[in-house]
């Protein structure tokens, strides 16, 4: 899959901001009325956004009315508003496009795609299994935030932009029994997200990683409904986003 655009959010997402697991679970109730059976086709869930907001500027400067220092260039602070939600919308076709959704680096409310730090030593972070020895490999998952556990609860498919690279506020990292690999060692791929060794790593060792998540996701709906309530003020009460889960 090519490079996916990422989608631009304009500042001032208001509350209350929606976001919501989903799963896709059968359940068969058997004639007799005897205990039902169920089985999940999602192993990981899919989420599910609903963003609004209050103001919505029908251009991206703000004016030294508002707190810009008087004789800064007001050009530098461009920022992404109306026309860049708008355009980036009809750019997308609606519902039918797929871009990269990436709250850690637009600080969305009620998210938090951060996968825990290395704290005093000891690795509690996103872990991916156990590496065999034959496998080059490996699909990269978000633990539970709970201390000590390392259970997988869902795949990762994309890195966010904050954790492009070294100086960002938190780099991408891969550990091997919580040694840090050297990144000329393996090749890191989105879409979804996979780290590949260039040898297969010994077997018994246990591979995590470091970093922030984003979400390959497309519009929920093939229309907005952007309100004019003044004179190049705007609002947007509902943006629905649904993830495009991948890496099952």
């Amino acid at each position: 899959m090519s490079l996916l655009p990422t989608l631009p959010l304009p500042t001032g997402v208001s509350w209350n901001s929606r976001k919501s697991p989903r799963f896709n679970t059968v359940t068969q109730n058997p004639v007799s009325g005897a205990r039902p059976v169920s089985f999940s086709v999602s192993p990981f869930p899919s989420w599910e956004w609903e963003l609004a907001w209050e103001v919505l500027r029908d251009q991206g400067l703000w004016p030294e009315s508002e707190g810009v220092p008087a004789g800064e260039n007001n050009s530098s602070l461009l920022k992404p508003d109306l026309f860049a939600l708008q355009d980036f919308f009809l750019a997308m076709n609606g519902s039918n496009g797929r871009f990269v959704y990436d709250p850690a680096a637009n600080t969305i409310p009620l998210e938090d795609t951060y996968v825990n730090p290395v704290i005093a030593g000891t690795l509690v972070n996103g872990y991916s299994g156990t590496t065999d020895g034959i496998e080059f490999g490996f699909q990269l998952y978000r633990t539970s935030k709970v201390t000590g556990t390392l259970i997988p609860v869902e795949a990762i498919d994309a890195l966010s932009a904050i954790s492009a690279g070294i100086g960002s506020p938190n780099p991408f990292a891969l550990y091997l029994n919580g040694t840090l690999v050297d990144p000329s060692l393996y090749t890191l791929s989105q879409y979804p997200l996979q780290v590949t060794f260039a040898t297969a790593p010994a077997a018994g060792q246990a591979l995590s990683w470091n970093g922030n998540a984003a979400y390959v996701a497309k519009f929920a709906e093939d229309s907005i409904d952007l309100s004019q309530f003044v004179l190049n003020l705007y609002e947007l009460q509902s943006l629905k986003i649904e993830q495009v889960c991948l890496g099952f």
